[in-house]
């Protein structure tokens, strides 16, 4: 296919129609109690692992780290110390749209949890219980209930009930993650058309194997939000696995508070909800985790980067897709900063009302000033496929940079971050000739003069993959078989 942008005749209306869904606006009454759980659906569980994002990646965090760090050391130079809750690490790009958004936004169930690749500021955080002596590990009935006690300090609620906390052994942990992964093949199947055709994934890469890897390089612990258990691996509780705890005890704690299960019906919806609720359920996690991070001392921070680096030692990062890891990394990154920007906003109370009313855009998800608008996506034409449709739905910002990456990764960064003037997209997927895999999208930017500006950014990138980028009246149209 070639890489130019063509012109075409407008089988559409020459003016884009007025942008959908309504506003998300969250509420300012107080969220109703959450309803019964309802299925394991798409968050079966929500777990924590070591670091195996690739060098690209990782480099891309510490370059926010590092920009995090100076804003709160300037701040710590003009206001007087004390608590402080964690600063902004990443513009949040959210997981996946729509009824099953594609690829490039949905995040399985059991998606892994980058540890804190920023050394934490020097000032301390919230008060504690003192933890261990570097090193040390405990046991988890000794370790659990200063953590739980932290976990209800710094989130602002406190359990109705004592969440069951349950380490296990190695073997045993690895089974139920790949049996959960086994439900989802399925779906993965479908989603494995898509990244392959938006070259996300190498044409002959088989998706759950790339997940398997993943969740195999390091995940240490998992909350089920249907059992309402929180496993943890291992007999022993070191300082890496007492942050993992805390992050997966404020997933239980939100449980209870807002039922997690609802992901799966923000995940039926024609927009990103499954993806700005996957944001704010991470982002309220590693906001807590963060602060247990700065809370301790130098000499057990030492320890816990000590044990995460032993973690990540023996992952090589180049073996998964680049676009896969940062996908992965999104809802907690910068679900992180969206968390931060509606508790600086509204408090504790404001992060809660989006557990009710998340962002039903990643645009939203990376720019907390458009979540706080209630900038909806624009309504945009969907597109038709040349085959059996395999899945179709919202496009997002998110989709579109992680499918730019495929061709530059040097690019990561750009995911994090929002896109001036971007509009809204629909995506369909199908089995071509062959057995190839094939995508159409429909995107369009707030103005003419927008869309025309994505044109241009998809031209270079048509060229390199072999796309097929053309305007269709208000619409550009991308095209790809892989």
């Amino acid at each position: 296919m070639s890489g130019a942008w063509i012109p075409n005749p407008a089988p559409f209306p020459s003016t884009p129609p007025d942008r959908w869904p309504a506003p998300a606006t969250p509420p300012s009454a107080p969220l109703p109690q959450p309803g019964p759980g309802r299925g394991r659906g798409a968050a079966a569980a929500i777990v924590a692992a070591a670091m195996v994002f690739a060098v690209l990646v990782a480099g891309a965090l510490g370059w926010a780290a590092r920009r995090d760090e100076d804003r709160s050391e300037t701040a710590a130079s003009t206001s007087a110390p004390g608590p402080t809750t964690t600063p902004f690490t990443f513009p949040s790009p959210s997981p996946s749209p729509s009824t099953r958004v594609p690829p490039s936004s949905t995040i399985p169930p059991r998606s892994t949890v980058p540890p804190s690749t920023r050394v934490p500021p020097s000032t301390e955080g919230p008060p504690s219980t003192p933890a261990p002596p570097p090193g040390r590990s405990q046991t988890l009935a000794e370790a659990l209930p200063d953590l739980i006690a932290f976990v209800e300090r710094e989130r602002g609620h406190r359990f109705r009930t004592r969440p069951r906390v349950e380490a296990i052994d190695a073997s045993a942990f690895d089974a139920k993650l790949r049996a959960d992964l086994e439900r989802r093949r399925g779906e993965l199947a479908k989603e494995q058309v898509s990244l392959r055709a938006l070259g996300q994934l190498k044409p002959d890469a088989d998706l759950v194997e790339v997940y398997r890897g993943l969740l195999e390089a390091g995940v240490v612990g998992f909350y089920d939000p249907e059992s309402k258990e929180l496993f943890v691996q291992g007999t022993t509780v070191t300082a890496y696995r007492r942050t993992v705890i805390v992050h997966e005890l404020t997933h239980a704690l939100d449980d209870q508070h807002f039922d997690l299960n609802r992901l799966s019906r923000f995940e039926g919806r024609p927009d990103e909800s499954g993806f700005g609720f996957l944001s704010i359920v991470e982002g309220s996690a590693k906001r807590v985790e963060n602060a247990y991070r700065r809370s301790l001392s130098a000499r057990d921070r030492a320890a816990l980067a000590a044990e995460e680096a032993q973690l990540a030692s023996g992952v090589n990062p180049f073996q998964f897709p680049i676009a896969v890891q940062v996908r992965q990394a999104l809802p907690y990154l910068s679900g992180e900063r969206l968390a931060e920007a509606l508790v600086d906003a509204g408090g504790i109370a404001g992060l809660d009302r989006a557990f009710g009313h998340p962002p039903t855009t990643s645009e939203q998800v990376l720019d907390p000033a458009a979540f706080r608008a209630g900038e909806a996506a624009r309504a945009v034409p969907a597109p038709k496929a040349d085959g059996a449709v395999v899945d179709a739905g919202a496009f997002g910002l998110v989709d579109l940079q992680l499918t730019l990456l495929g061709t530059d990764p040097l690019g990561a960064l750009d995911a994090f971050e929002p896109l001036e003037g971007w509009g809204g997209g629909r995506f369909v997927a199908w089995r071509g000739a062959g057995g190839q895999s094939c995508a159409r999208v429909h995107l369009v930017g707030d103005r003419p003069a927008d869309t025309e500006a994505l044109g241009d950014q998809l031209s270079g990138w048509a060229s390199r993959s072999g796309a097929e980028v053309r305007r269709v009246g208000w619409v550009l149209e991308v095209t790809r078989c892989a």
